[in-house]
């Protein structure tokens, strides 16, 4: 598969609890240059448990900032830090699956060290060990 121009980043934002499980979304965000990042952004149920208010929180600061916002897709992310487990898994409703080469490609970046196990409807299932690719 062709690599998606941009940037990767990841805003994931956790509950204390050792394994907490949270909404994400990928989103496409473009400046009034053109430049484009592609971003993971994952909230924990205290927050919200809706994809569209993901969407919503980000669109409003964005627009802020003159960029615009396209939602990519979203899923479900659990993070296991005794176990050094996360799992990407699930497709948002209104918004479909998102590209799982790019949430895996994130993940593996803000999680080094950790099994990164994703499971998107529609793609193959992809595991990623620290130093193996599987």
């Amino acid at each position: 598969m062709k690599r998606l121009p941009g940037r990767r980043k990841a805003l994931i934002v956790r509950d204390p609890s050792p394994c907490d499980s949270a909404k994400f979304m990928m989103l496409k965000l473009e400046d009034s240059k053109g430049s484009i990042t592609h971003l993971l952004v994952s909230l924990p149920r205290s927050i919200t448990n809706l994809h569209t208010e993901i969407v919503s929180r980000v669109i409003t600061k964005a627009a802020a900032h003159g960029t615009s916002v396209t939602p990519e897709g979203g899923g479900r992310l659990s993070i296991d830090d005794k176990e050094k487990t996360v799992k990407a898994y699930d497709s948002c409703g209104k918004f479909g699956p998102p590209e799982r080469v790019l949430v895996e490609e994130i993940l593996r970046t803000e999680f080094p060290g950790h099994r990164i196990i994703v499971s998107i409807p529609g793609h193959k299932w992809a595991i990623s060990v620290p130093g193996i690719r599987l």
